[in-house]
């Protein structure tokens, strides 16, 4: 980032955050002075541009764009290999329109920044490229077409690969017949960087007003809660109207809010467990429920608070709120018989509900006084979700 005129503001820290400052200082070889004017900066930036984050790279400290491992001057490269066609970048990298467009409104606003992570990047050569990888003097020949190659390569991410896919249904206990009291609720679980994977509904729902909409859910490859993603569709649309997207962090739950032309963004912070619930009331339960029931502790009568955060849509343009809090009790391990057979499960209370899931974490029945609804279908060729069936 560019040096500018600059003002002094004093502030006081705790001693931890003091503490763990100068040590982010001495590993950069900043003082702490400079170091907390970089983070209030890209703290600003990160609150006034939507997808935007910042991490430590070969070349140093660089804007990335969130849940991917591109620097945003790396898209825009593809970008102008697609003579500045954001959807034919989009395309090429398998992501929807605005990321793109996330990168390239922050290479609008940092131009300098921008051309200057490009130009390096252009200048580079074989030797150059062989300091930033260690220990690869074996490419020989080949080296000038790996610097050719390496950002190209890195930019196109590994196609996503199906790992599992499933249907919940549900009956009213009280209805003299079996009766549904839940659509079929088909969703298939994708591959993501890093062993980590993404969960969405394989058909959009619909209501009465013709609008669609798919809901995303991100989890870590220890399949602690991610990210969240909601898309809203009119009509017979291919692009959302509207799409608010949300990444867990430690201490926070931030979400973007996109609509065409307009970004808004907010943050809230918030130690331990947590559970981002989009507004309205057609949620998807289950995997919501799964992201409860992973934060919870596995000790027989141990309760686990998860704060429940969602948007408060009477203040706009966008506030995160804490709504309450989901008190779940883990009961123990007990033999659970469904359609798919017995499974040896994991028994959650949570209010009036009780959730029955896998060790992975699978929510495989819920139930309360009016009905239950369970997972009556599963293709899940490794057993990542769930073992082997206990035999009777």
């Amino acid at each position: 980032m560019p040096a500018k005129r600059s003002v002094v503001i004093s502030m006081r820290l705790p001693a931890e955050s003091g503490r763990r400052l100068k040590k982010l200082a001495h590993r950069h070889g900043w003082t702490a002075s400079d170091t907390s004017a970089r983070l209030v900066e890209e703290g600003l930036r990160r609150s006034e541009f939507a997808l935007i984050d910042f991490r430590d790279s070969p070349l140093g400290r660089q804007a990335y764009i969130q849940g991917s491992s591109l620097a945003v001057w790396e898209v825009v490269m593809i970008v102008r290999a697609y003579k500045d066609s954001a959807k034919k970048a989009a395309d090429h990298l398998e992501w929807p329109e605005f990321r793109v467009q996330a990168a390239i409104h922050y290479a609008e606003a940092f131009p300098r920044e921008i051309n200057e992570a490009l130009a390096e990047n252009s200048a580079t050569d074989f030797d150059a490229l062989k300091r930033l990888i260690p220990g690869r003097s074996y490419l020989g020949s080949i080296g000038v077409l790996v610097a050719l190659t390496f950002c190209v390569i890195s930019a196109r991410p590994q196609t996503p690969s199906i790992l599992a896919e499933g249907t919940y249904d549900g009956h009213d206990k009280s209805a003299p017949s079996p009766s549904p009291i839940v659509p079929v609720w088909h969703w298939k679980m994708t591959s993501g960087p890093g062993g980590s994977f993404t969960v969405d509904d394989a058909a959009m729902k619909v209501n009465g007003n013709d609008i669609k909409y798919v809901e995303v859910f991100g989890f870590s490859k220890e399949w602690k809660p991610a990210s969240f993603t909601l898309k809203t569709f009119s009509g017979n649309s291919a692009q959302p109207t509207v799409s608010l997207v949300c990444e867990y962090h430690q201490d926070a739950i931030s979400c973007d809010w996109l609509e065409p032309g307009i970004t808004y963004r907010g943050s809230l912070h918030i130690d331990g467990p947590k559970v981002f619930f989009p507004p309205g009331d057609d949620a998807d339960t289950f995997w919501l429920t799964a992201a409860e029931c992973i934060q919870a502790e596995r000790t027989p009568g141990k309760v686990t608070n998860v704060s429940v955060v969602t948007i408060d849509q009477s203040s706009p343009p966008l506030k995160l709120e804490v709504v309450g809090s989901s008190a779940v009790t883990y009961v123990g391990q007990e033999d659970l018989k469904i359609g798919l057979g017995t499974i040896r499960a994991h028994k959650f209370r949570i209010e009036d509900f009780t959730v029955w899931t896998a060790d992975s974490g699978l929510v495989l029945a819920m139930e309360d006084v009016e009905g239950r609804t369970e997972l009556i279908s599963l293709d899940d060729p490794t057993h990542r979700l769930l073992p082997a069936l206990v035999q009777r």
